[in-house]
């Protein structure tokens, strides 16, 4: 197989189908992760049932796009959450909990929707989480947020969609949770069965062949337990970074996988939330 894209390391084009399929399978590099997925839902309920908030608000017209908005109890910083699911699967109820650890230091939390493949592309995507911050910053919150920080935070795919939107202007900054930021070994996955990923749409869409035009900061982040291809994705990504000269740092976080690496964002206390607090407020 030798593939026509160009990316930041040759050690994946060396490998079969098979072995590409398993160098991104997420969920089955983690024993019981559908357990963990589905306490994820169950404290999302919990959590909307206890704090009031604007809940399906329509930023576009299709199904999906609509974001769920928890106010701290005044005024502040807002966070923008993308969830995860390889662009194809899980819905923003699902995420809900996360926020719980920034509305603990007074961030409200918007948590976005969107359409997943095989109905949407890559590129609608990036095209609606970008129309979310959009209806959020010009028709959703009032005057008295408006000079607020706004910031991005996504995990897995939605950590490759806050990526992609960074240079929206009304983005201060974003936090990336075990991403990928180079498309072009999907495409010989099975993720790209419903993502259909072409060599040009893997190409404009991936973050490390974009340089952003702003100098917004980015704390970019994996699990060191998680597979070798989603730290290789972050670190790489981040050393790009630097070399573009732009803001920012990385983060593994020890004793942690894909799964269990997005609890030091939920948790007020956590090593994820500390460290984006300390950079919002800053």
């Amino acid at each position: 197989m030798t593939p026509d894209d160009a990316v930041m390391s040759d050690d994946w084009r060396q490998m079969s189908r098979a072995q590409l399929d398993a160098a991104y399978d997420n969920g089955g590099a983690v024993a019981g992760s559908a357990g963990i997925t589905a306490d994820w839902t169950a404290r999302s309920e919990i959590l909307r049932a206890e704090r009031q908030g604007d809940y399906n608000v329509p930023y576009g017209s299709a199904p999906r796009e609509c974001f769920d908005f928890l106010p701290a109890d005044k005024p502040g910083p807002v966070l923008v959450f993308v969830h995860g699911g390889y662009w194809q699967m899980r819905s923003k109820e699902d995420f809900t909990f996360v926020a719980r650890g920034a509305l603990a230091h007074g961030v409200s939390v918007a948590v976005v929707g969107y359409t997943l493949a095989p109905q949407a592309s890559i590129g609608e995507m990036v095209a609606e989480c970008s129309l979310a911050v959009d209806y959020l910053v010009d028709s959703y919150l009032i005057d008295a947020y408006r000079d607020q920080p706004l910031w991005l935070a996504g995990w897995s795919a939605g950590a490759h969609l806050v990526t992609s939107i960074l240079d929206h202007p009304s983005v201060d900054g974003a936090l990336a949770i075990s991403g990928i930021y180079d498309l072009a070994p999907i495409r010989y996955t099975y993720v790209n069965d419903k993502l259909r990923l072409t060599a040009d749409s893997a190409s404009r869409y991936s973050p490390s062949n974009n340089r952003p035009t702003q100098s917004s900061p980015i704390l970019l982040s994996a699990g060191a337990g998680e597979l070798a291809e989603m730290r290789r994705q972050t670190r790489e990504f981040s050393a790009l970074r630097r070399g573009w000269e732009l803001p920012g740092d990385y983060r593994e976080l020890a004793n942690t996988d894909h799964f269990t690496v997005l609890e030091s964002f939920a948790a007020p206390d956590g090593e994820l939330m500390t460290q984006l607090m300390r950079w919002m407020r800053t």
